[in-house]
């Protein structure tokens, strides 16, 4: 489709190692593909920060913008968690309006489970495996047992 609007493009595959060493580090790219993982805590300051726009920093599109850094920083410091998604909040809006990547796609996990399974609390997924985090209170058949 680039190529229908006058894009050339050339496409190449990396090994992660030589990606990392030969095109993130050193910022060597024009467009590059690539993922976000944030894990547990959805801090998105090591990726949007501008402090965070050298090597070793992971802000690779070298982002910068004093009030997306404010926002950054003032939600690191807030322990109410609905506040600092506010912040976030904030923060996801003004990216959105500068746009300093195009964001294709969030991971979404979909589990399908056994309708007669129970003791079953997903909570919050960061990796797949975190699914089986309480497998051990997962369970199917139960029945009484009269006790003399």
């Amino acid at each position: 489709m680039l190529h229908e609007v006058g894009i050339e493009l050339t496409v190449e595959t990396k090994p992660f190692a030589e990606l990392e060493a030969a095109v993130i580090r050193p910022r060597n790219f024009e467009i590059l593909l690539f993922g976000q993982v944030y894990g547990y805590e959805p801090d998105p300051y090591a990726f949007w920060h501008s402090s965070q726009s050298k090597d070793p920093g992971l802000n690779i599109t070298s982002y910068h913008n004093k009030m997306a850094n404010r926002l950054l920083e003032e939600a690191r410091g807030i322990q109410n968690l609905e506040e600092r998604n506010r912040k976030y909040e904030e923060f996801s809006k003004l990216a959105i309006q500068d746009l300093p990547a195009v964001f294709l796609f969030s991971q979404l996990y979909l589990y399908l489970l056994p309708g007669d399974m129970r003791g079953v609390e997903l909570g919050k997924i960061a990796l797949p495996s975190d699914r089986f985090n309480h497998v051990n209170q997962w369970y199917r058949k139960t029945e009484r047992v009269l006790r003399y």
